[in-house]
C-alpha cells in the first residue's frame, strides 16, 4: 500500500430514484429467491430501501470484479459484516441515513463507513455516556462563537465511532466510551481502550460533509500509517444515472 489509499463512495438519494413499474421490475431482476423472499417480507419503505441498496452494491462490485450483478453473491459474516462469497479482491461496507444510501469501495483494506443527519434538534447530551470526557468538551469547544457547531461536531464522532466498529466487524460489543477520537487540523488521532483493543495505529480515518445536511466518516484499516485518501466520490442512480460530486472534508482550524 502507498501512503495514500484509493477509496470510491457511490452515493445514492433514494428519492430521486423514478418509483415507476419499469423501474422497479428492473431492480427485481437483480435478487435471489432468498433476497426476494426478504424483500416481500418488508413494508414498502424499507422494501425500497433494501432493493434500491442490493443493486447498487450488485451493479458497483459486479464493475469492480469484472462479473455479472446477478452473480455477485452477497454473504454475511458470523458477525454480520458482509462479503462476495468467492473474491476477497475488493472490500466494501454500506450505511444509509434518512433517504441517502452510502457505499464504500477499495482493494485496500477492510473498511467501514457511516452516515447520519444533521439532527439541530437532537439533544445529544442524552447519549453522553457513549462520549469520553474529552470528545464532550470537544464538541462543546466553539458552541459560544457557533451554536450550531455542536451538532456538527457530534454527529462526527458518532460516525467515526460507527466506522470504526463496522470496519473491525465487532459491531455493538465494543462500548463506544472506550473508542477515543481526537479530531485535529490535519488529521484524527484514535484510541480504543476496549479490553481487546486492536492496534489503533492500524486504522485510518476521514470525514466529511454531504448535501450540507449529512455527516459521513470513514474507517480504514491499512498495513503501514496512510497520509490521506484519495477519494472518488459519485452520486449513483442505478441504471438512471450517474455524476461526479465532491464532498466537504471536515476540517477545524
Amino acid at each position: 500500500m502507498s501512503d495514500s489509499a484509493q477509496v470510491q463512495v457511490y452515493v445514492c438519494p433514494v428519492s430521486r430514484v423514478p418509483q415507476d413499474h419499469l423501474v422497479l421490475s428492473h431492480y427485481l431482476g437483480f435478487l435471489s429467491s432468498a433476497e426476494k423472499l426478504r424483500y416481500d417480507q418488508y413494508h414498502p419503505k424499507a422494501a425500497r430501501l433494501f432493493l434500491i441498496s442490493r443493486v447498487l452494491v450488485k451493479t458497483v462490485l459486479a464493475d469492480k470484479l469484472g462479473i455479472a450483478p446477478y452473480e455477485v453473491n452477497l454473504q454475511l459474516h458470523p458477525n454480520g459484516k458482509p462479503f462476495v462469497r468467492g473474491s476477497n479482491a475488493v472490500y466494501f461496507n454500506l450505511t444509509h441515513s434518512a433517504d441517502v444510501i452510502i457505499l464504500a469501495v477499495t482493494e485496500e483494506g477492510e473498511i467501514g463507513v457511516d452516515i447520519e443527519r444533521v439532527d439541530r434538534e437532537f439533544d445529544w447530551m442524552r447519549v453522553d455516556s457513549v462520549l469520553a470526557a474529552s470528545e464532550i468538551e470537544w464538541i462543546k469547544g466553539n458552541e459560544l462563537i457557533d451554536p450550531f457547531s455542536v451538532y456538527q461536531r457530534f454527529f462526527q464522532i458518532w460516525t467515526l465511532k460507527e466506522a470504526y466498529i463496522k470496519c473491525t466487524g465487532d459491531g455493538m460489543s465494543r462500548h463506544l466510551k472506550m473508542l477515543n477520537f481526537h479530531v485535529l487540523s490535519e488529521r484524527i488521532q484514535f484510541l480504543d481502550s476496549t479490553n481487546n483493543a486492536q492496534k489503533t495505529d492500524e486504522y485510518y480515518f476521514e470525514s466529511y460533509i454531504y448535501d450540507s445536511n449529512f455527516i459521513f466518516s470513514i474507517c480504514l484499516q491499512q498495513s503501514h500509517n496512510l497520509e490521506r485518501f484519495n477519494l472518488d466520490c459519485f452520486q449513483l442512480l442505478p441504471f438512471i444515472s450517474t455524476h461526479r460530486i465532491t464532498p466537504t472534508p471536515c476540517k477545524y482550524s
